[in-house]
């Protein structure tokens, strides 16, 4: 499978793993555990129904046992501004009277997006870096091998020791520190991945 085939693949599957089945949710249970929700939302208090604009919220396991897992996002709001930090009510002045939308903003798989993004940039400039083409080797050339090939292992640093053309392809003869020898018949435009 060539590079770019391997990388669009890649990129594919990640993008249809991590952002599927992202709708808005009603209900605590549907949201995320510690995924980061914006919550646009209105409020009414003794003046009148007010925009009051958003509010940034992340969803824990406590607040899902606490509420059973089915309570709605503007009664969850409801609570989380009328009591204190310990839980009892408090009077605010208002009460949340509707949600105009629900964007999340982030989530426990940003992380893994960002790590496994890393990850493949890492390893497709990796491969890139090892495929070199055989028209860029010359005689004297030392290379460490990525991948066993003919009669060498991974990891053993051979030599090109002579390199011509043979025909429409480029012979290369390769020699290790331990006198091992093997030869080579490359198209002069292919790349020659065992070499980093």
């Amino acid at each position: 499978m060539k590079l770019n085939s391997l990388r669009q693949l890649v990129k594919e599957e990640l993008k249809r793993a991590l952002y599927e089945n992202e709708n808005e949710p009603s209900f605590l249970e549907d949201l995320e555990l510690g995924a980061k929700y914006k919550v646009y939302y209105r409020a009414r208090d003794n003046q009148g129904e007010k925009d009051l604009g958003d509010i940034t919220i992340s969803i824990t396991q406590d607040d899902i046992n606490k509420h059973g897992g089915n309570i709605s996002i503007q009664n969850y709001l409801t609570d989380l501004f009328n009591t204190d930090k310990n839980g009892r009510p408090i009077d605010t002045g208002y009460r949340v009277n509707g949600i105009r939308g629900v964007e999340k903003i982030s989530s426990n798989l940003d992380e893994l997006k960002k790590e496994v993004n890393e990850i493949m940039d890492d390893i497709l400039q990796e491969t890139y870096l090892e495929e070199i083409k055989t028209s860029q080797i010359e005689v004297g050339d030392v290379f460490t091998l990525s991948s066993d090939i003919g009669l060498f292992k991974r990891g053993d640093r051979v030599e090109v020791k002579d390199k011509r053309m043979y025909g429409n392809d480029v012979k290369l003869i390769l020699s290790n520190n331990q006198g091992i020898t093997d030869e080579f018949l490359l198209d002069i435009d292919d790349d020659f991945e065992a070499l980093t």
